[in-house]
C-alpha cells in the first residue's frame, strides 16, 4: 500500500511540474498525442503481421511551434497488418513487394530492401518543418508498376480520438505526393488496387 501511495504521489508531483512549466495547450496537445499514441501501438500490437518485416523502436519527434517539439518512442510492430493494411508513422519508410495476379494485387510484403524494384513500391511518411514550426505532412508513394494504383486511407490527426478516413488516393505511375496541413501521428492505407 505503501508503494501505489508513493507512486501515486510521484505521479501528482510530476504532474503538477508538467502543468505549471508548460502553457495550458502544450500540456493539452502533450497529452493528446500520448493517449492517441499509446491507443494506436496498443492496436498495432493487437493485430496480426503478414509480412515477416518488424518496425524497429524508434523516437517520433513532431514540431507543434517554435517552443513545443513533442517526442515519443514508437514501439515494433508490424509495417503491414491484417488485411494488407500498411501503417506509417512519421519518418517511416517502407518498401512494400506486391504479389499480384493479371491486374488483382493478391498480397502485399514489407522488406527490408527493394531488391525487386519492378514489382516494390517505396512510401515514406514525413513532418516538413521550417525554422521550427509545422508546415504539413507528406506521404511519398513511388509506383513501379505501368497502372495507377489506388488505396483507401486512414489518418490519426492530432487532438482526435479515432482514426478519420479519407478519400481514396491515386497513386500514379512514378513518383506521386500527397500532402495534409493538420499534424498526422500516422496513416494507414488499405484496400489496395489497380485503376481500371
Amino acid at each position: 500500500m505503501l508503494c501505489k501511495t508513493a507512486v501515486f504521489q510521484l505521479y501528482v508531483y510530476l504532474f503538477t511540474i508538467f502543468v505549471v512549466t508548460n502553457t495550458l495547450y502544450i500540456a493539452v496537445v502533450k497529452l493528446s498525442i500520448l493517449i492517441l499514441l499509446l491507443l494506436m501501438a496498443l492496436h498495432t500490437n493487437a493485430q496480426t503481421d503478414t509480412s515477416g518485416m518488424q518496425r524497429q523502436a524508434h523516437p517520433l519527434t513532431l514540431a507543434i511551434e517554435s517552443r513545443a517539439v513533442y517526442t515519443y518512442s514508437i514501439p515494433p510492430g508490424p509495417f503491414i497488418t491484417q488485411n494488407d493494411t500498411l501503417q506509417l508513422y512519421p519518418g517511416d519508410t517502407a518498401f512494400v513487394e506486391i504479389q499480384k495476379k493479371g491486374d488483382s494485387i493478391t498480397s502485399l510484403k514489407a522488406v527490408k530492401q527493394n531488391n525487386h524494384p519492378e514489382k516494390t513500391l517505396t512510401i515514406s511518411f514525413q513532418q516538413v518543418v521550417e525554422k521550427g514550426f509545422h508546415q504539413n505532412m507528406a506521404l511519398k508513394i513511388d509506383n513501379p508498376f505501368n497502372k495507377n494504383l489506388q488505396c483507401n486511407i486512414q489518418v490519426a490527426i492530432i487532438m482526435q480520438k479515432k482514426w478519420q478516413s479519407m478519400d481514396m488516393i491515386n497513386a500514379p505511375v512514378g513518383t506521386s505526393y500527397i500532402t495534409w496541413p493538420q499534424i498526422i501521428l500516422g496513416v494507414k492505407l488499405y484496400a489496395w488496387s489497380f485503376e481500371k
